[in-house]
């Protein structure tokens, strides 16, 4: 995260789930370094997602930080691109019961894919179910403590790489994201 903070120095955060379902969310106001505190090295996390952020929809506070989840912490995702039509799937899921904690597109996003889960109960069908009704750009990285060992990235119009690494995969929009 520290080689995209060139991208978005405004906030920055990560979740990890680990494989009994716990879900540990990190977001900070300012720099990656913030995040230093809260790095464990023994953690029992299989998957995780972090993001930086420059403010594009809301301002810079604490529930703008990515990463952003659905009202029931079902779904929790970061998102690189812009939502186009994110007022009017606001206004749906209002309707439908939901709040939103903060102003950015990417929390609709989170609460549409969750209120897409209740209906489909898969979350591979509820992220494309969603992605359906979303005008706009994405690259996505996706995680649920239903599945605590998956990571879903999906992209349209946005960067979206996958690298192999000694531990496992990354995934970025960026490739200054992975080691050299």
């Amino acid at each position: 995260m520290k080689n995209l903070e060139y991208r978005g120095y405004d906030s920055a955060g990560f979740v990890t789930i680990e494989d009994n379902k716990t879900i540990r969310l990190v977001r900070e106001i300012g720099e990656v370094s913030h995040l230093l505190p809260y790095i464990e090295q023994d953690s029992n996390a299989h998957v995780g997602i972090g993001h930086t952020r420059w403010a594009t929809h809301g301002g810079v506070t604490y529930d703008n930080t990515h990463p952003h989840h659905g009202k029931d912490k079902k779904i929790f995702l970061v998102h690189n691109g812009i939502i186009e039509n994110y007022k009017i799937l606001a206004e749906k899921l209002t309707k439908a019961g939901y709040t939103f904690y903060g102003q950015t597109d990417s929390e609709v996003l989170a609460n549409l894919i969750e209120y897409c889960l209740t209906s489909t109960g898969d979350i591979k069908k509820a992220i494309l179910l969603a992605l359906s009704q979303v005008t706009g750009t994405y690259g996505l990285a996706i995680v649920s403590p239903r599945d605590p060992t998956k990571l879903y990235a999906v992209r349209r119009g946005s960067p979206l790489m996958i690298c192999p690494i000694e531990r496992g995969i990354m995934v970025a929009s960026d490739p200054h994201a992975f080691p050299e």
